[in-house]
């Protein structure tokens, strides 16, 4: 039985599954398990050939189901619950992230402050399936904007689609999530056409856990989701009114992630990978960073290895003095 709705907004609840038999009770217990639970969840089996369909009959009519018949991706799974879902607001979960219990609880009571809001995120940490946090929380990395926030959007995406809750008109109206095939950004991009209209809010507290494997969409072919991204950047200068304006803004973007990229396959031990970003970076703006970075590839690759063998060793033994007497 769906819970009594609370005054004020519907939230419609979001998850789209495939093959996802053993991490999917886990994410509906933390939905179900919520201090405000949400009016409706709607689970969409993306054609799954596993055990999901048994355990989401164990649910019963606490959820609502919709199964396609062919796979079509995370993309069009979301589309379709944002179609059908009755909510006035629309929150997402993976079917192997969770949420803390006050999660819903704590975005409604800022959204009742600030009813212009296109996309409310929170805080995230990731996690593997030891519990072993692997990334630390947003916030610890970098300062978040709040607000007005598509120029820094543009540049990183910081808006993860399982903690994400938002108005489900704004989202339909910016076009809903992307349906192309791609390994990484689907979401990104909806939240940058959002964030073109509307404020984008993150609170700073995790409430959102993501789960960290080595098959998740994004993590293996990292390649394709470079490509991808600048693809990204390339729709939206053509898409959106504001960045045809300052076309700029697309071109630091994609620099920024170039020379990103390429230190991470320096780092990585690629340098003939990371050499090729770097230079792409050259063809989006001047800076002194990729030509360093370019040089340093350089070296030979040994020398880099044993390089980072010692700052590993320096690293580790700073953490094992702790700090300074006072």
């Amino acid at each position: 039985m769906s819970p009594t709705p609370a005054p004020g907004h519907r939230v419609s609840v979001i998850v789209p599954v495939h093959n996802g038999e053993r991490y999917l009770a886990a994410a509906l217990d933390s939905i179900l398990g919520q201090t405000r639970p949400p009016e409706e969840i709607i689970v969409i089996d993306d054609a799954s050939t596993d055990a999901t369909a048994s355990i989401l009959d164990g649910y019963g009519d606490r959820l609502r189901r919709i199964r396609t018949a062919q796979a079509g991706g995370p993309g069009r799974a979301r589309n379709l619950g944002l179609q059908a879902a009755t909510g006035d607001l629309a929150a997402f979960l993976d079917a192997d992230d969770l949420w803390t219990p006050d999660k819903l609880e704590r975005q409604l009571a800022f959204a009742a402050g600030h009813a212009d809001f296109g996309v409310l995120a929170t805080n995230v940490e990731g996690f593997d399936d030891e519990g072993r946090i692997l990334s630390p929380s947003l916030e610890q990395a970098e300062r978040i904007p709040q607000g007005w926030v598509l120029p820094a959007l543009l540049r990183r995406n910081w808006v993860a689609t399982s903690s994400a809750l938002a108005p489900r008109a704004r989202l339909l109206a910016a076009g809903g999530f992307d349906e192309q095939p791609c390994r990484l950004g689907e979401d990104w991009l909806l939240w940058m056409r959002v964030a073109a209209e509307h404020p984008v809010y993150l609170l700073p507290e995790v409430l959102t856990r993501r789960r960290v494997r080595p098959d998740s969409l994004g993590h293996g072919d990292t390649e394709a989701t470079f490509h991808d991204l600048l693809r990204h950047l390339e729709r939206l200068q053509g898409e959106l009114e504001y960045l045809r304006q300052h076309p700029e803004l697309t071109r630091q973007a994609a620099y920024a992630i170039c020379v990103h990229r390429g230190v991470q396959d320096f780092h990585h031990l690629q340098p003939q990978r990371a050499r090729a970003k770097l230079a792409l970076a050259q063809r989006y703006g001047p800076g002194w960073r990729p030509r360093l970075w370019i040089a340093a590839t350089y070296l030979p690759v040994p020398w880099l290895a044993a390089a980072k063998r010692v700052l590993a060793e320096v690293r580790r033994g700073e953490r094992g003095r702790g700090p300074a007497p006072a």
